[in-house]
């Protein structure tokens, strides 16, 4: 079924046009933990000339990932260091993706089919989320969809161009994610089909493929992960199986992932266990409807199995092709080997939709014979299948208005809008320094820092304490950023969503006098202790202590609280300030606790020191005389 080609043109732009407004409209709604910021920082540190990344960020089953994506990221972090930017670059990656499959459909099967399978691939609720996030599967379609048709276009209709060009585009994309691999499924099964027929040229793209897998098989080797023993390490640290995944050999899991991702249902999950009701309460259940776009699938996948046995032509290379990008990702995470995420089966949905439309106009062809029959089923189906896609569009926007609205815990996180408010602010206010206090210290592993510290990249310095950890002195301006707002506190407030979800506060930071004591004492790696107070009552002490020198190592604080009797009652080690924070000038106040369930009536005082620890070697620092001379690897401290 051919379209006149200007109303082909005008169809699709239009299509493309809602695509866009789907994909790139409200990109305040979006999540940005520390997954989106750990690859970010990757691309944002290779753009400005600080690292080439070797791996990427660790991946669900342990293993780091490849690199490619934080190079395909640093591109919109070329321009700007904003991860709306880079938001809105991977929207417009899908949308290249709903261009190239339209034309591929197009290609091989006609205008309808190209018109009806990109429709539904833009207002799909699934292909929309995943068109709005900084994940690196997210950057998937495109890379898939191009590489599938390079395939087609060298081993089926010999264009010696394309098979120059196919694994190269192969080796990138099985490295942006590594359920990427399973594309390797469609161009083997056209190698076996046409063995007799590759040109030279697809031979030709082995090199240029190889040295797109150097990086990453540097990073490998640096990291010492084609040692089995270290990759045994590696993959015993992973979140624990389910239980379904443990008691069998097959899962349903796949099949039930797969059916959602297509049909769209169950978007209500983003809203989280406590909100969910609320938003399906506001919408019709179509949700039965949605299921209908499985069934149309099931049954094109039937049919194209039948046309594969009965039909040898041009088609039917394509009908194989969609057949393994549909089934073979199903097959392959059925089987209890990982667990699977409903992220695995992004890479389906293009076939899966051009198998949909494939259906329903080789259903319609096959009526031609019945004009009445034909027309109702037009109309009908038209009708039907307009309901179907009006729902999922108007799922959608109850869904955005959900999320910026109603906290969702254990659901989507606080949207990057509300964030970037606190960044503007900030950039605004061009401080030398914000020390920030945000659920945790370590950035790249906890949520806080890790968000915080590529959000605020553009401030000369960024350092995070906690809880126990203040920064009594610095050198220059300083804002301080916590992500609580106690009542009477001076700042500016950015609550998010709801009361109960929390806010953030922004305020100046203003450095304390701390007196240095004639007797204080310095150890050999630039600390000076200042001070040790004893609370009986909580059974913690805290610590002033001075920085002189800088350092990348980190430390820990030897505690050792002794008794009237002279013995030791409790030990109190904890890790310092972590080093890469450290500047000279600086004043830290540090807390320990002794154990719950500790006897501390006799405490009367303390040994103190510090020393490193790699995970196998304790290497204690010195204490230093007034002449610099080692004494010790503690000091006593008498409590008042």
């Amino acid at each position: 079924m051919m379209f006149p080609s200007r109303s082909y043109w005008f169809v699709l732009v239009i299509i493309l046009g809602i695509g866009a407004w789907l994909r790139l409209n409200n990109l305040n709604v979006v999540e940005f933990k520390r997954d989106e910021a750990n690859l970010s920082q990757l691309a944002l540190n290779l753009v400005r000339g600080e690292s080439i990344p070797l791996l990427g960020i660790i991946s669900s089953v342990g293993i780091p990932n490849s690199p490619v994506s934080a190079y395909v990221l640093a591109i919109p972090y070329a321009f700007s260091s904003s991860p709306v930017i880079a938001t809105a670059f991977i929207g417009v990656l899908n949308l290249l993706a709903l261009l190239l499959m339209a034309l591929m459909a197009r290609r091989y099967y006609g205008d309808a089919v190209s018109l009806i399978a990109v429709l539904i691939y833009a207002v799909s609720p699934w292909a929309v989320i995943y068109s709005r996030k900084i994940w690196a599967q997210d950057m998937l379609p495109p890379f898939i969809i191009a590489t599938v048709w390079l395939a087609v276009l060298a081993l089926v209709e010999q264009k010696r161009w394309a098979g120059l060009f196919c694994l190269p585009l192969l080796a990138l994309t099985i490295q942006i994610h590594y359920s990427a691999i399973l594309v390797v499924a469609p161009v083997i099964c056209l190698m076996a089909l046409y063995w007799r027929a590759i040109p030279r040229s697809f031979w030709l793209g082995i090199l240029p493929a190889s040295l797109c897998f150097l990086p990453f098989v540097v990073g490998l080797a640096q990291a010492n992960l084609f040692d089995p023993i270290r990759i045994q390490e590696v993959l015993a640290k992973r979140s624990t199986p389910t239980a379904e995944t443990t008691e069998s050999i097959i899962n349903t899991s796949a099949i039930e992932y797969a059916g959602l991702t297509v049909s769209g249902t169950d978007i209500h999950s983003l809203t989280g266990p406590q909100v969910f009701r609320d938003y399906l309460a506001g919408l019709p259940n179509l949700y039965p409807l949605f299921n209908l776009i499985n069934l149309i699938l099931v049954a094109g996948v039937i049919r194209l199995f039948i046309r594969s046995w009965r039909s040898i032509d041009q088609r039917r290379s394509m009908d194989m092709v969609l057949l393994s990008l549909v089934l073979v990702p199903v097959i392959v995470f059925s089987v209890n080997w990982t667990v699977p995420y409903p992220h695995y089966f992004i890479l389906i949905m293009p076939a899966a939709f051009t198998i949909v439309a494939i259906f329903l106009v080789d259903l319609f062809r096959w009526m031609t014979k019945w004009n009445l029959l034909q027309r109702v089923y037009l109309i009908s189906g038209t009708l039907l299948v307009g309901i179907i896609l009006v729902g999922q569009v108007l799922y959608w926007g109850r869904l955005i208005e959900t999320l910026n609205s109603r906290y969702t815990p254990d659901g989507f996180g606080v949207p990057l809008g509300r964030l970037m408010d606190i960044r503007q602010e900030v950039l605004n206010q061009a401080p030398d320094q914000v020390i920030a206090n945000v659920n945790g210290m370590a950035i790249g592993v906890d949520d806080g820092p890790s968000v915080w510290n590529f959000l605020l990249a553009d401030v000369d310095r960024v350092r995070f304490v906690d809880e126990r950890t203040k920064l009594l002195a610095s050198t220059g301006t300083g804002l301080l950023l916590t992500d609580s707002c106690p009542n009477g506190s001076a700042g500016l407030t950015y609550p998010l969503r709801e009361p109960t979800e929390g806010c953030y506060q922004l305020s100046g930071y203003d450095w304390q006098i701390v007196p240095v004591p004639s007797d204080a004492q310095s150890l050999s790696n630039g600390v000076q202790i200042l001070n040790a107070t004893w609370d009986s009552v909580s059974g913690c002490i805290e610590i002033d202590w001075a920085i002189s020198q800088p350092t990348s190592q980190d430390y820990f604080f030897k505690l050792h609280l002794i008794g009237s009797d002279g013995n030791r009652v409790a030990i109190a080690d904890g890790p310092a300030w972590p080093g890469q924070f450290w500047l000279l000038g600086d004043t830290v106040q540090s807390q320990y606790c002794v154990p719950a369930n500790t006897d501390i009536s006799s405490i009367v005082s303390t040994e103190i020191g510090m020393y490193t620890y790699d995970g196998v070697t304790f290497g204690n620092v010195d204490v230093l005389d007034s002449a610099g001379n080692p004494t010790g690897q503690s000091i006593h401290v008498a409590f008042q």
